[in-house]
Protein backbone atom coordinates (compact mmCIF):
# COMPACT_ATOMS: atom_id res chain seq x y z
CA UNK A 1 0.00 0.00 0.00
CA UNK A 2 1.55 3.63 -1.20
CA UNK A 3 1.39 5.97 1.69
CA UNK A 4 0.64 10.16 1.65
CA UNK A 5 3.73 10.73 3.44
CA UNK A 6 5.80 9.61 6.60
CA UNK A 7 6.41 12.29 9.76
CA UNK A 8 8.86 10.91 12.11
CA UNK A 9 7.75 9.68 15.68
CA UNK A 10 8.31 5.95 16.40
CA UNK A 11 6.87 3.67 13.81
CA UNK A 12 7.15 6.66 11.37
CA UNK A 13 10.23 8.05 10.09
CA UNK A 14 11.36 11.55 7.63
CA UNK A 15 14.89 10.21 7.68
CA UNK A 16 17.01 7.71 6.02
CA UNK A 17 18.33 5.15 8.67
CA UNK A 18 16.64 2.22 9.93
CA UNK A 19 17.35 2.88 13.40
CA UNK A 20 14.71 3.09 15.47
CA UNK A 21 14.26 5.39 19.10
CA UNK A 22 14.64 3.09 22.14
CA UNK A 23 13.26 5.84 24.15
CA UNK A 24 11.39 8.87 23.59
CA UNK A 25 11.44 12.05 26.11
CA UNK A 26 7.87 13.77 25.79
CA UNK A 27 8.35 17.54 27.33
CA UNK A 28 5.65 20.54 28.00
CA UNK A 29 6.34 24.53 28.89
CA UNK A 30 6.08 25.11 32.78
CA UNK A 31 6.82 28.38 33.71
CA UNK A 32 8.74 29.08 30.73
CA UNK A 33 11.04 25.90 30.80
CA UNK A 34 10.72 22.44 29.10
CA UNK A 35 9.81 19.71 31.62
CA UNK A 36 9.13 16.00 31.16
CA UNK A 37 5.82 14.78 31.54
CA UNK A 38 6.39 11.44 29.97
CA UNK A 39 8.37 8.79 27.95
CA UNK A 40 8.57 6.18 26.38
CA UNK A 41 10.62 3.11 26.57
CA UNK A 42 10.49 0.29 23.47
CA UNK A 43 12.19 -2.75 22.58
CA UNK A 44 12.45 -4.34 18.70
CA UNK A 45 12.76 -7.66 17.52
CA UNK A 46 15.15 -9.25 15.41
CA UNK A 47 13.78 -7.59 12.16
CA UNK A 48 13.92 -3.90 13.78
CA UNK A 49 10.43 -4.32 14.46
CA UNK A 50 8.78 -2.68 17.45
CA UNK A 51 7.64 -5.35 19.55
CA UNK A 52 6.65 -3.93 23.10
CA UNK A 53 6.28 0.18 23.61
CA UNK A 54 6.05 1.08 27.87
CA UNK A 55 4.85 4.97 28.28
CA UNK A 56 5.89 6.46 32.16
CA UNK A 57 4.47 9.45 33.38
CA UNK A 58 7.14 11.66 35.06
CA UNK A 59 6.45 12.91 38.82
CA UNK A 60 7.86 16.50 38.87
CA UNK A 61 7.78 16.09 43.01
CA UNK A 62 10.05 13.05 43.12
CA UNK A 63 11.57 13.42 39.84
CA UNK A 64 10.89 9.65 39.42
CA UNK A 65 9.39 7.90 36.45
CA UNK A 66 5.71 5.90 36.94
CA UNK A 67 4.77 3.20 35.09
CA UNK A 68 1.10 3.76 33.11
CA UNK A 69 0.56 1.81 30.10
CA UNK A 70 2.62 -0.79 27.74
CA UNK A 71 1.97 -1.79 24.13
CA UNK A 72 3.06 -5.25 22.50
CA UNK A 73 2.73 -5.83 19.30
CA UNK A 74 2.29 -9.06 17.49
CA UNK A 75 2.94 -9.44 13.19
CA UNK A 76 2.42 -12.28 10.70
CA UNK A 77 4.80 -14.41 8.56
CA UNK A 78 4.68 -11.34 6.20
CA UNK A 79 5.84 -8.87 9.01
CA UNK A 80 2.82 -7.21 9.01
CA UNK A 81 1.27 -5.94 12.35
CA UNK A 82 -1.97 -8.65 13.63
CA UNK A 83 -3.04 -6.93 17.21
CA UNK A 84 -1.24 -4.17 19.08
CA UNK A 85 -2.21 -4.61 22.70
CA UNK A 86 -2.29 -2.20 25.23
CA UNK A 87 -2.04 -2.49 29.36
CA UNK A 88 -2.34 -0.19 32.14
CA UNK A 89 -0.33 -0.43 34.89
CA UNK A 90 -3.24 -0.54 37.68
CA UNK A 91 -1.96 0.37 40.93
CA UNK A 92 2.21 0.27 40.46
CA UNK A 93 1.80 -3.91 40.73
CA UNK A 94 -0.40 -5.55 37.50
CA UNK A 95 -0.98 -4.91 34.01
CA UNK A 96 -4.33 -5.56 33.00
CA UNK A 97 -5.95 -5.05 29.71
CA UNK A 98 -6.47 -2.17 27.95
CA UNK A 99 -7.72 -1.58 24.60
CA UNK A 100 -6.23 -3.56 21.22
CA UNK A 101 -6.37 -3.38 17.49
CA UNK A 102 -6.46 -6.22 15.17
CA UNK A 103 -5.53 -6.24 11.68
CA UNK A 104 -6.31 -8.11 9.04
CA UNK A 105 -4.77 -7.92 5.24
CA UNK A 106 -5.88 -8.71 1.47
CA UNK A 107 -3.80 -11.18 -0.53
CA UNK A 108 -1.45 -8.22 -1.63
CA UNK A 109 -0.73 -7.38 1.80
CA UNK A 110 -2.97 -4.42 1.68
CA UNK A 111 -4.57 -3.66 4.99
CA UNK A 112 -8.53 -4.95 4.96
CA UNK A 113 -9.58 -3.93 8.08
CA UNK A 114 -8.60 -2.61 11.42
CA UNK A 115 -10.92 -3.42 14.80
CA UNK A 116 -10.35 -1.09 18.11
CA UNK A 117 -11.84 -2.54 21.14
CA UNK A 118 -11.62 -1.79 24.47
CA UNK A 119 -11.91 -4.13 27.76
CA UNK A 120 -14.67 -3.64 29.48
CA UNK A 121 -16.18 -3.85 33.18
CA UNK A 122 -17.97 -7.34 32.48
CA UNK A 123 -14.00 -8.10 31.90
CA UNK A 124 -14.43 -8.55 28.03
CA UNK A 125 -13.51 -7.26 24.63
CA UNK A 126 -15.99 -5.02 23.87
CA UNK A 127 -16.10 -3.29 20.05
CA UNK A 128 -15.42 0.81 19.55
CA UNK A 129 -14.44 1.38 15.77
CA UNK A 130 -13.77 -0.35 12.70
CA UNK A 131 -12.13 0.66 9.27
CA UNK A 132 -12.46 -1.29 6.06
CA UNK A 133 -10.29 -0.87 3.74
CA UNK A 134 -11.26 -0.18 -0.49
CA UNK A 135 -8.47 -0.44 -3.29
CA UNK A 136 -8.42 0.31 -6.73
CA UNK A 137 -7.88 -2.70 -8.99
CA UNK A 138 -4.62 -1.90 -10.69
CA UNK A 139 -2.23 0.11 -8.37
CA UNK A 140 -3.36 -0.98 -5.33
CA UNK A 141 -3.89 2.71 -3.74
CA UNK A 142 -6.28 3.25 -1.09
CA UNK A 143 -9.72 4.06 -2.81
CA UNK A 144 -11.63 4.53 0.39
CA UNK A 145 -11.54 4.03 4.11
CA UNK A 146 -15.10 3.27 5.87
CA UNK A 147 -15.98 3.89 9.48
CA UNK A 148 -17.97 1.93 11.81
CA UNK A 149 -18.56 2.12 15.37
CA UNK A 150 -20.46 -0.28 17.35
CA UNK A 151 -23.41 0.39 18.87
CA UNK A 152 -23.99 -2.12 21.73
CA UNK A 153 -25.09 -5.14 19.36
CA UNK A 154 -23.83 -4.37 15.51
CA UNK A 155 -21.64 -2.36 13.45
CA UNK A 156 -23.01 0.90 11.87
CA UNK A 157 -22.35 3.98 9.75
CA UNK A 158 -20.44 6.54 11.11
CA UNK A 159 -17.59 8.18 8.41
CA UNK A 160 -16.00 7.09 5.37
CA UNK A 161 -13.21 8.96 3.56
CA UNK A 162 -12.41 8.67 -0.45
CA UNK A 163 -9.51 9.24 -1.65
CA UNK A 164 -8.48 10.75 -5.61
CA UNK A 165 -4.85 9.61 -6.53
CA UNK A 166 -2.38 10.67 -8.65
CA UNK A 167 -1.00 8.92 -11.46
CA UNK A 168 2.48 8.27 -9.25
CA UNK A 169 0.02 6.71 -5.97
CA UNK A 170 0.15 10.33 -4.18
CA UNK A 171 -2.78 11.09 -2.56
CA UNK A 172 -4.30 14.16 -4.05
CA UNK A 173 -7.74 14.82 -2.52
CA UNK A 174 -9.41 13.41 0.90
CA UNK A 175 -12.89 13.80 1.31
CA UNK A 176 -14.43 12.93 4.73
CA UNK A 177 -18.00 12.05 4.77
CA UNK A 178 -20.02 11.98 8.34
CA UNK A 179 -23.09 9.42 8.14
CA UNK A 180 -26.27 11.14 9.08
CA UNK A 181 -28.95 8.28 10.37
CA UNK A 182 -32.11 10.52 9.76
CA UNK A 183 -31.55 10.36 5.72
CA UNK A 184 -29.44 7.19 5.87
CA UNK A 185 -26.90 8.83 3.47
CA UNK A 186 -23.42 10.32 3.77
CA UNK A 187 -23.27 13.92 3.79
CA UNK A 188 -19.45 15.99 2.77
CA UNK A 189 -17.98 17.14 5.99
CA UNK A 190 -14.47 18.00 5.19
CA UNK A 191 -11.81 18.13 2.33
CA UNK A 192 -7.69 17.64 2.03
CA UNK A 193 -6.39 18.73 -0.66
CA UNK A 194 -2.38 17.99 -1.57
CA UNK A 195 0.14 19.33 -3.85
CA UNK A 196 3.40 17.86 -4.24
CA UNK A 197 7.28 19.05 -5.96
CA UNK A 198 8.61 16.92 -8.78
CA UNK A 199 10.38 14.48 -6.20
CA UNK A 200 6.30 14.01 -5.28
CA UNK A 201 7.31 15.52 -1.99
CA UNK A 202 4.32 17.15 -0.07
CA UNK A 203 4.16 20.63 -0.37
CA UNK A 204 1.06 21.67 0.85
CA UNK A 205 -2.35 20.59 2.26
CA UNK A 206 -5.59 22.47 2.14
CA UNK A 207 -8.19 21.91 4.53
CA UNK A 208 -11.61 22.76 3.72
CA UNK A 209 -14.79 21.93 5.96
CA UNK A 210 -18.71 21.67 4.25
CA UNK A 211 -20.56 24.81 5.48
CA UNK A 212 -23.89 25.77 4.35
CA UNK A 213 -23.88 24.04 1.31
CA UNK A 214 -20.01 24.71 0.07
CA UNK A 215 -16.52 24.29 0.87
CA UNK A 216 -15.13 26.64 3.21
CA UNK A 217 -11.58 27.44 3.91
CA UNK A 218 -9.98 26.23 6.81
CA UNK A 219 -5.98 25.41 7.54
CA UNK A 220 -3.38 25.04 5.69
CA UNK A 221 -0.04 23.45 5.90
CA UNK A 222 3.26 24.01 3.90
CA UNK A 223 6.22 21.76 4.46
CA UNK A 224 10.15 22.65 4.24
CA UNK A 225 12.76 20.62 3.31
CA UNK A 226 16.11 20.51 3.13
CA UNK A 227 18.77 20.38 0.14
CA UNK A 228 18.44 16.23 0.85
CA UNK A 229 14.73 16.68 0.63
CA UNK A 230 14.43 16.10 4.78
CA UNK A 231 11.02 17.12 6.02
CA UNK A 232 12.63 20.15 8.80
CA UNK A 233 9.47 22.12 9.19
CA UNK A 234 5.68 22.27 8.55
CA UNK A 235 3.91 25.46 9.15
CA UNK A 236 -0.02 25.17 9.49
CA UNK A 237 -2.04 27.95 9.15
CA UNK A 238 -5.50 28.78 9.81
CA UNK A 239 -7.91 31.15 7.44
CA UNK A 240 -9.22 33.95 8.77
CA UNK A 241 -12.72 34.62 7.70
CA UNK A 242 -12.65 38.53 8.58
CA UNK A 243 -9.48 39.21 6.39
CA UNK A 244 -10.03 36.10 3.57
CA UNK A 245 -6.46 35.32 4.60
CA UNK A 246 -4.21 32.41 6.47
CA UNK A 247 -2.37 33.40 9.34
CA UNK A 248 0.41 31.62 11.51
CA UNK A 249 -1.38 28.79 13.73
CA UNK A 250 0.93 26.00 14.59
CA UNK A 251 4.78 24.90 13.29
CA UNK A 252 6.51 21.58 14.26
CA UNK A 253 10.35 22.12 13.47
CA UNK A 254 12.14 18.67 12.65
CA UNK A 255 16.20 18.52 14.28
CA UNK A 256 18.33 15.18 13.38
CA UNK A 257 20.94 13.97 14.26
CA UNK A 258 24.23 13.88 12.10
CA UNK A 259 23.39 9.90 10.86
CA UNK A 260 20.11 11.16 9.48
CA UNK A 261 17.99 10.10 12.77
CA UNK A 262 15.38 12.13 14.53
CA UNK A 263 16.94 14.16 16.96
CA UNK A 264 13.97 15.73 18.31
CA UNK A 265 10.58 17.60 16.80
CA UNK A 266 9.15 20.41 18.77
CA UNK A 267 5.57 21.78 18.48
CA UNK A 268 4.97 25.57 17.97
CA UNK A 269 2.00 27.97 18.43
CA UNK A 270 1.58 31.11 17.21
CA UNK A 271 1.02 33.96 19.85
CA UNK A 272 -0.79 36.73 18.40
CA UNK A 273 -0.39 39.49 21.24
CA UNK A 274 3.64 38.76 21.58
CA UNK A 275 3.89 38.36 17.56
CA UNK A 276 6.01 34.94 17.75
CA UNK A 277 6.24 31.28 18.19
CA UNK A 278 6.15 29.48 21.48
CA UNK A 279 6.91 26.40 22.46
CA UNK A 280 3.99 23.74 23.10
CA UNK A 281 5.10 20.39 23.09
CA UNK A 282 8.80 18.82 21.89
CA UNK A 283 9.82 15.00 21.98
CA UNK A 284 13.23 13.83 21.68
CA UNK A 285 14.67 10.58 20.60
CA UNK A 286 17.16 8.19 21.80
CA UNK A 287 18.90 5.05 19.78
CA UNK A 288 20.82 1.79 19.97
CA UNK A 289 23.67 3.56 18.79
CA UNK A 290 23.65 5.72 21.75
CA UNK A 291 24.35 2.85 24.06
CA UNK A 292 21.26 0.82 24.79
CA UNK A 293 22.99 -2.34 26.66
CA UNK A 294 21.40 -5.27 27.94
CA UNK A 295 22.52 -6.39 31.33
CA UNK A 296 22.71 -10.05 32.25
CA UNK A 297 19.25 -9.83 34.42
CA UNK A 298 16.51 -10.98 33.22
CA UNK A 299 14.77 -7.89 30.30
CA UNK A 300 17.03 -5.41 31.45
CA UNK A 301 18.71 -2.54 29.69
CA UNK A 302 20.89 0.26 30.20
CA UNK A 303 20.34 3.81 28.00
CA UNK A 304 21.61 5.91 26.63
CA UNK A 305 25.58 4.97 27.07
CA UNK A 306 27.32 7.56 26.79
CA UNK A 307 24.72 9.62 29.22
CA UNK A 308 24.27 13.55 29.44
CA UNK A 309 21.41 14.10 31.76
CA UNK A 310 19.74 10.96 32.73
CA UNK A 311 20.70 7.08 32.55
CA UNK A 312 18.39 5.13 32.61
CA UNK A 313 18.05 1.01 33.56
CA UNK A 314 14.70 -0.76 32.72
CA UNK A 315 13.27 -3.96 33.52
CA UNK A 316 10.17 -5.94 31.77
CA UNK A 317 9.03 -7.00 35.47
CA UNK A 318 8.75 -4.59 38.37
CA UNK A 319 11.01 -5.99 41.68
CA UNK A 320 13.28 -4.67 44.13
CA UNK A 321 15.93 -3.37 42.95
CA UNK A 322 19.24 -1.47 43.51
CA UNK A 323 21.38 1.00 41.36
CA UNK A 324 24.81 2.42 42.88
CA UNK A 325 26.64 4.35 40.01
CA UNK A 326 30.76 5.10 41.54
CA UNK A 327 33.35 7.19 40.07
CA UNK A 328 36.79 5.11 39.03
CA UNK A 329 37.72 5.87 41.99
CA UNK A 330 35.42 3.32 43.78
CA UNK A 331 33.71 6.87 44.98
CA UNK A 332 29.36 6.74 45.02
CA UNK A 333 27.83 9.67 42.83
CA UNK A 334 24.55 8.24 42.81
CA UNK A 335 22.01 5.54 44.22
CA UNK A 336 18.66 4.93 43.29
CA UNK A 337 16.51 1.66 45.04
CA UNK A 338 12.73 0.71 44.97
CA UNK A 339 10.03 -1.58 43.21
CA UNK A 340 9.70 0.14 40.07
CA UNK A 341 10.04 -1.37 36.37
CA UNK A 342 12.68 1.72 35.23
CA UNK A 343 15.07 3.91 37.69
CA UNK A 344 16.28 7.15 36.53
CA UNK A 345 19.65 8.33 38.28
CA UNK A 346 20.62 11.88 37.31
CA UNK A 347 24.14 12.16 35.68
CA UNK A 348 23.71 15.93 34.43
CA UNK A 349 25.95 16.84 37.18
CA UNK A 350 29.02 14.58 37.20
CA UNK A 351 32.38 15.55 35.63
CA UNK A 352 32.74 13.85 31.73
CA UNK A 353 34.02 10.24 32.52
CA UNK A 354 34.14 6.71 33.35
CA UNK A 355 31.99 5.60 35.53
CA UNK A 356 30.50 1.78 37.26
CA UNK A 357 27.02 0.63 37.65
CA UNK A 358 26.25 -1.98 39.90
CA UNK A 359 22.54 -3.49 39.39
CA UNK A 360 21.14 -5.45 42.14
CA UNK A 361 17.88 -7.14 41.69
CA UNK A 362 16.42 -10.91 42.45
CA UNK A 363 20.10 -11.92 44.35
CA UNK A 364 21.88 -10.90 41.38
CA UNK A 365 24.42 -8.51 40.93
CA UNK A 366 26.07 -7.22 37.75
CA UNK A 367 28.01 -4.24 37.09
CA UNK A 368 28.28 -2.02 33.69
CA UNK A 369 30.55 0.69 32.84
CA UNK A 370 29.15 3.63 31.31
CA UNK A 371 30.53 7.00 30.18
CA UNK A 372 29.70 10.57 31.31
CA UNK A 373 29.54 12.26 27.96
Amino acid sequence: MKTLFTVCFLGFSVCASAQQPVMVIHDMPENGEWEHFGRELNTYNSDDQLEVSYFEDYLPLTGEWQSATKMEVTYNSDGNVTEELTFSFVNQSEWVNNNRRTYTYNAQGNVQMQVAEIWNSADEWQGLVRFIYSYTGTTDDVAEILVESWNGTTWVNSRKRVYTNNASGTVEEVVISLWDAGTAAFVPEEKWNYTYDVEDNPQTEIVQTWQGGQWVNSTQSLYVYDTEDILTEIVTERWNTQDETYVNDTKTIYYLNPDGTMHQFVNEVWNVTASEWIGDYQATFYYEALGLESTGLPQAHVFPNPAQELLTVSFEQSAASTLTLTDASGKECAVAQKQSLSHTLSVGDLPAGVYYLQIVRDGQVETRKVVKG
